[in-house]
């Protein structure tokens, strides 16, 4: 092994530092830092790899603010690593998860850490602002006594100030922002809270929104995607709002509907993204078992497998345009069980397969795609949104891909709606004060079939359903059935109820539509009353559809250890109420869902005849009673 590493030494000193194009590889990792030598054979190891970076943790001691507590190993770890031609990337978060919160003008104080450590290191020029603060592990609170959310807008006001300090120290930092773990449980009294990273960032982004700030947050954005479980392939996808590697989109996605059309550059416009931590586990071999202690706690992969993923991983990230830097957490193996060991090397020095893999990759792409580069471009519609409507009558089935909600109205038409009538239903429907029949909410990959009340006058009539994502409103889908007809099948004189059947498309309208203000033949039909529900028919049947398998819920991830498993967390729901087709902005996230007008099909013309009729029974049956008792 002092062979191998001596001529790791000697080939990287006769090698001069280089910088490779397109995709930078390299690894989050302590263990150079901690080298009694400043990190010599580390990044020896590094360069032989052909990686050009390592992430160190940087952490701020609330109790001494002003003091780089590991300054000592920095001043040696940085110039070793530039001579290997390796960039220092510094991650610098809290040694206690609640520091900013409960310290006095902690987040000042942070800021000014921040400064201070750009000006002592001014060669660094790589910050990575905080660490997973969607998990509680790493940011407290996470949510406020009544459940609401509070660590996406106070990251955002730390990740601001942040900013604004370190380009002030020097324009050149790159300012990394979230470092985000890839699960959470969304569940604010869980014995654990977290938030998932799509629901962070919808928090962050409103939050940045509010603020009105005019400059950006960040340069790039670093993630976590580390798989659910090492038995993953690296084509698993993770059930929405998390996001592993296969599921990069979702966080694209999630960071246009939160920044753009903003100062903040999205991944469409100059944003980047940083994997600066992703590792498979793997088992240990009897032949490596010496070098480690204590028990292992997850579930792991093996060597081989480890070693083919991270080949892939290599190949397929040069490909995705957004994706700047690609850094495995670990390269050497923490030897207490309960720990990583996702490294390229076993904790007794030994390599993995992996290494060979890693090393191989890089230096046959040399960072550049070799295959067909990956396109994203956002969506402006709900993603993965079907909806299929039950034939003649009123109901509906409906998936998404994401979380949503939604609002249904049952329209009076006197035929098929124009395109001009469809454009205004859905301008009615997302209206703030939309009138409408029914509402909910769609939760991610599973199906939801919502009781959508008929109308009770009878008539022509189409369903019109709004289904809009919970992280951007504004991002909708609309669908609108085939005319249905509501016509009339019994009238009581006794009860005075008009009793309606439903029958398919085409069948005669018993009454005119109203004109809506736009002079389109059709009306927003309310709810209709308790007691007064109309009569169907015949069984309401549905196209069916394969139902795409609802996700199991996977843990959350691991920065500097392993973590607990969570869950995950059930969408938000969103309200509705009344009003015609006008445009409106859309309404707020959370609100209360109102209920629609009732309709009286029974007004106070129909009883005058019902209380005659009944006058004249009683009548006749007063002579009939006075004839008898005369007869006697």
């Amino acid at each position: 092994m002092k062979r191998v590493l001596l001529a790791l030494l000697l080939a990287a000193l006769m090698l001069p530092a280089f910088a490779r194009a397109g995709t930078s590889f390299g690894v989050t990792e302590d263990a150079g830092k901690y080298s009694a030598d400043g990190g010599a054979a580390f990044f020896a190891h590094l360069h032989d790899l052909g990686m050009t970076e390592n992430a160190v943790s940087v952490q701020w001691d609330p109790e001494r603010p002003t003091t780089v507590v590991e300054r000592a190993l920095l001043d040696k770890v940085v110039p070793t690593a530039a001579h290997y031609g390796v960039r220092i990337v510094f991650a610098v978060y809290f040694t206690r998860p609640n520091a900013v919160a409960t310290t006095p003008g902690g987040t000042l104080q942070f800021v000014n850490f921040l400064r201070l450590l750009a000006r002592a290191y001014p060669q660094v020029k790589d910050f990575v602002v905080g660490n997973e603060p969607n998990y509680g592990v790493f940011w407290q609170p996470q949510f406020d006594i009544a459940g609401r959310p509070l660590a996406g807008a106070a990251y955002e006001d730390l990740l601001a100030r942040s900013y604004d300090a370190l380009k002030s120290i020097d324009p050149r930092i790159d300012v990394i922002g979230m470092g985000l773990a890839p699960r959470g449980n969304d569940r604010p009294f869980s014995r654990s809270p977290s938030t998932s990273p799509v629901l962070f960032l919808r928090d962050v982004g409103d939050a940045y929104r509010r603020s009105g700030r005019t400059r950006p947050l960040m340069d790039a954005l670093a993630y976590h995607p580390y798989p659910s479980s090492s038995l993953n392939r690296l084509t698993t996808t993770q059930g929405w709002p998390a996001a592993g590697i296969a599921d990069l989109g979702r966080i694209k996605q999630a960071v246009w509907d939160s920044f753009h059309d903003s100062p903040q550059a999205t991944f469409e416009n100059g944003l980047t993204l940083k994997i600066t931590e992703i590792g498979w586990q793997v088992a240990v071999p009897a032949s490596a078992a010496g070098a480690y202690h204590g028990l292992e706690n997850v579930r792991t992969t093996d060597e081989a497998t480890q070693a083919r993923i991270y080949g892939q991983l290599v190949r397929e990230l040069a490909c995705d345009p957004a994706v700047t830097d690609v850094l495995f957490f670990h390269l050497v193996d923490e030897a207490d069980l309960g720990g990583f060991q996702s490294g390229l090397i076993r904790a007794d020095g030994s390599l993995r397969p992996s290494y060979a893999a890693v090393r191989g990759e890089i230096a046959a792409t040399g960072g550049s795609c070799t295959g067909t580069p990956r396109a994203w471009k956002h969506a402006e519609d709900v993603v993965g949104a079907s909806l299929s409507f039950a034939p003649g009558a009123a109901g509906f089935k409906a998936t998404a891909q994401e979380g949503a909600v939604y609002r249904v109205a049952v329209v009076r038409v006197d035929g098929p709606p124009t395109e001009e009538e469809r454009n205004a239903l859905e301008r009615s429907l997302e209206a703030a004060n939309a009138n409408v029949t029914t509402a909910g909410q769609l939760r991610a990959y599973v199906q939801t079939a919502p009781q959508v009340e008929a109308p009770a006058e009878p008539g022509m009539y189409v369903q019109a359903v709004l289904v809009s994502s919970i992280t951007a409103l504004s991002r909708t889908s609309f669908f609108i059935s085939d005319p249905f007809t509501i016509e009339v099948a019994a009238v009581s004189a006794v009860e005075g109820d008009t009793k309606v059947a439903a029958t398919g498309r085409g069948a005669p309208s018993a009454s005119p539509p109203a004109a809506s203000p736009n002079g389109a033949s059709f009306a927003l039909v309310p709810q209709a009353q308790a007691g007064a529900a109309p009569v169907v028919s015949k069984p309401v049947g549905f196209s069916q559809k394969a139902k795409p398998a609802a996700k199991p819920a996977p843990p959350a991830s691991a920065a500097f250890r392993k973590l607990p498993h969570t869950s995950a967390a059930k969408p938000g729901s969103s309200d509705l109420s009344s009003s015609a087709s006008v445009s409106a902005p859309a309404p707020e996230r959370v609100v209360a869902l109102a209920p629609g007008a009732a309709l009286d099909s029974r007004g106070p013309g129909r009883l005058v005849p019902v209380l005659f009729g009944l006058l004249l029974l009683g009548a006749g049956l007063a002579a009939v009673v006075s004839v008898r008792l005369l007869g006697r």
